[in-house]
């Protein structure tokens, strides 16, 4: 049996019932009879609960990074290059092996239907991280990747991969 839960914007979203119960709020609520039609959960929005958001892997929250590659792969840099421009650095944005050290509005603009091979294979997308990323970062691109209608498998690159305890040693080296 499914449960409806509403999130705080409106959303209706069904969940199997073993599932739900698993919050003991909603458990009591279906224990004492009170949720006979749709259970609100005024402090939930719909993201933490829609499993096709990317913020979904971080039960509401996305870092700007996975941020950034999703709205590169749907439309290009050229409409938040303004943007990139507040940020330290160069970006550039290349297709199908050529370079351009140019600015990327110069380069072909992403189309996810321009860059469907005609054989049903998804282009590579190489996404590289200098400083390193986190598991979770990595888990939210494969999330990423995996979702219908994606049409860019990606490869992550990175110069270190971040763990808790990394990220505390680093803290008390410089410390001691």
């Amino acid at each position: 049996m499914a449960l409806k839960l509403k999130s705080s914007d409106n959303k209706i979203f069904e969940v199997e019932e073993p599932v739900a119960v698993q919050s003991e709020t909603i458990k009591s609520l279906v224990e004492d009879g009170c949720a006979n039609n749709v259970i609100p959960l005024p402090n939930v929005e719909s993201k933490t609960l829609d499993p096709n958001d990317i913020a979904y892997v971080f039960s509401g929250y996305a870092p700007l990074s996975i941020h950034l590659v999703q709205h590169a792969e749907r439309s290009g840099w050229r409409p938040v290059e303004e943007i990139l421009k507040l940020l330290p650095g160069p970006h550039s944005e290349t297709k199908r092996g050529r370079f351009s050290s140019s600015p990327s509005y110069d380069t072909l603009q992403a189309s996810a239907n321009i860059d469907k091979v005609a054989d049903g294979r998804r282009s590579l997308v190489l996404v590289v991280f200098i400083g390193g990323i986190t598991f979770a970062e990595i888990s939210a691109l494969r999330f990423l990747s995996a979702q219908e209608g994606m049409a860019y498998d990606l490869i992550v690159g990175t110069t270190k991969i971040v763990s808790g305890h990394i990220l505390a040693e680093t803290f008390v080296e410089r410390l001691g």
